[in-house]
């Protein structure tokens, strides 16, 4: 029994420091607001907005809009407000009671911390609901910004659309041990409620509309593109999107790709195992299952939402889905709903201009593993002034005259 308990404990302590490896997140007070959050909306930033009910903003979105494959077993993508919410509730931090939630309640309260929502569904019942039951949509948006390079600078436009999916499961491939260790603290198909981060954001030369790139929203970080160097443009515009089963993070799918495992990091610093530099997996590193139509992937029709800028689906503070805790004791970050759609990553990335350049990364580039090394240790602890300089000459240089 004691050699038992010692594997359990042994074991608990890795999935926990897994789940905590990428953010000294472990918290059990409310915080007066959310520090992220707000340092995002502080950060200051090249991009200008579209009118979200302006004709051309919705032609142009339908226009590039990617075609979307899921796995017959993982989540289906839904409407916020149709699907979610409606299957939600709104309970406040420390309080046994609950409310029922309107579009209006939470736009109410979308940034007063303490509150969340609750999605009152299980993994079981949500896998089983299939694309009928559920309004599949895109929210998109439209912003011009530029990429500053060394003597250029490149207008663009961003065209990026996020889907909303219910719950988030882990990747499908974790190891043993930390498989175990999940097992012993929350349901690996239902790990956090809501996932809104998996984005696809196609990007256009302003004044032509050629196409310039992809960007692409996955475990805390991005993969960057450019159109006819890292990929083919596709002849109908339309880009095929992979959705990994049950994580439903987007992957690029090109014709003739079969299902696969891709490599994936909850922690964005976790860099060299996840481009392929190192085989020595960090606690944080697992491996996605992506879906191919040649494989019984099924092509989802999704709906074009533009909601106003300052939705809560945009711009809460507040968690979008249930404040999980282990064994009811500890808090998570990894374990909690996320934040409005606009909180996607690093303050010093903001722009999505600096986003793509900082992302196009060569694994071969040895100057740019040096500056990692010396400048990315932590969330609390990095600088991205260099790397992003450095990533502008290297940008540059493969762009060419």
């Amino acid at each position: 029994m004691r050699r038992r308990t010692t594997i359990a404990l042994k074991l608990t302590r890795l999935a926990v420091l897994w789940l905590c490896s990428a953010s000294p997140a472990c918290h059990l007070e409310v915080p007066a607001d959310n520090p992220f959050a707000r340092a995002l909306d502080e950060a200051p930033s090249r991009m200008t907005d579209w009118p979200q009910d302006a004709p051309k903003t919705r032609a142009l979105l339908a226009k590039y809009q990617p075609r979307l494959f899921v796995a017959p077993d993982s989540y289906k993508p839904m409407d916020f407000y149709r699907d979610y919410l409606p299957r939600c509730a709104l309970r406040y931090v420390g309080s046994a009671t609950h409310e029922p939630v309107t579009r209006e309640r939470l736009a109410a309260v979308h940034r007063e911390m303490g509150w969340y929502l609750d999605f009152e569904q299980d993994s079981e019942a949500t896998l089983a609901m299939d694309v009928p039951a559920v309004h599949p949509t895109f929210y998109g948006r439209v912003c011009e910004t530029s990429i500053e390079l060394p003597h250029a600078s490149i207008p663009l436009i961003f065209l990026k659309y996020s889907a909303v999916y219910p719950l988030s499961g882990l990747p499908d491939t974790l190891g043993t041990l930390k498989e175990l260790g999940i097992w012993m603290i929350a349901d690996r198909n239902g790990f956090h409620e809501l996932d809104i981060h998996g984005a696809i954001t196609v990007i256009l030369h302003a004044e032509t509309h050629e196409p310039f790139g992809l960007l692409i929203a996955q475990h805390n970080y991005q993969r960057a593109m450019l159109a006819g160097v890292d990929f083919p443009w596709p002849e109908d515009d339309r880009v095929m999107i992979a959705v990994g089963r049950l994580s439903n993070e987007p992957y690029l799918h090109l014709p003739g790709m079969r299902e696969r495992l891709v490599r994936t990091v909850g922690d964005p610093f976790d860099l060299a195992w996840l481009l392929g530099r190192s085989d020595d997996t960090p606690i944080g590193g697992a491996y996605d299952r992506v879906p191919s139509p040649e494989d019984g992937a099924l092509e989802v029709e999704m709906a074009l939402e533009l909601l106003p800028l300052d939705d809560p689906l945009y711009r809460a503070w507040i968690p979008l889905g249930e404040r999980k805790k282990i064994w009811g004791i500890a808090s998570i970050w990894y374990m909690q709903g996320p934040p409005g759609m606009d909180y996607y990553t690093l303050p010093e990335l903001k722009d999505f201009g600096d986003l793509f350049t900082y992302w196009h990364i060569d694994p071969a580039d040895e100057t740019f593993w040096s500056l990692a090394e010396a400048n990315l240790t932590s969330f609390d602890s990095y600088d991205m002034a260099p790397l992003l300089e450095h990533q502008r000459r290297r940008l540059a240089e493969v762009l060419g005259p």
